[in-house]
């Protein structure tokens, strides 16, 4: 690990920070992705579902592109996947980490999630990761989103 609370711990890959399950006090600190790197799309990706423009997110598609998200359904192609993000209106997640390995890009999320105890206040916790396929024209060829554990499959976060 870097020796500064926000150094990342290897520059090369992407950043990452030190690793918890949940973020009780503020949120955390926001990972960036390495320049002219894969995880780039995957930086504007998770921009357009944290600003509620979750409807523009087809456009970092390929045409040809897939995508596999919560529930596990297919789409295929912009209109496909157009059809589930003009449904969804909600973001907010915090990119943990953007590793980058060529045409591959691994992002872990975390999410406002209400505490285990109604007495306690919301926090932060790891609520996805999401594997990006990116082509040389920069656009999205495959997205596959993973939810935690335990985490609310019909709330949407990137």
């Amino acid at each position: 690990m870097g020796d500064a609370p926000h150094e990342p711990a290897d520059p090369a890959i992407g950043s990452h920070w030190p690793f918890d399950i949940k973020w009780e006090h503020a949120p955390p600190p926001r990972a960036e992705p390495v320049a002219c790197s894969a995880c780039e799309a995957a930086d504007k990706y998770v921009k357009l579902i944290a600003a509620d423009r979750a409807s523009e997110a087809p456009n970092l598609f390929a045409e040809d592109g897939v995508f596999i998200g919560p529930g596990e359904r297919v789409y295929r192609g912009r209109a496909e996947i157009a059809e589930f993000y003009n449904a969804v209106h909600q973001g907010g997640a915090i990119p943990l980490s953007f590793i980058d390995r060529g045409c591959e890009c691994i992002m872990e999320l975390a999410g406002m999630r209400p505490a285990d105890d109604p007495s306690k206040p919301d926090h932060y916790r790891l609520v996805a990761i999401d594997h990006f396929t990116v082509g040389a024209d920069g656009l999205i060829q495959k997205l596959v989103i993973f939810i935690r554990p335990g985490a609310n499959p019909n709330r949407i976060d990137p």
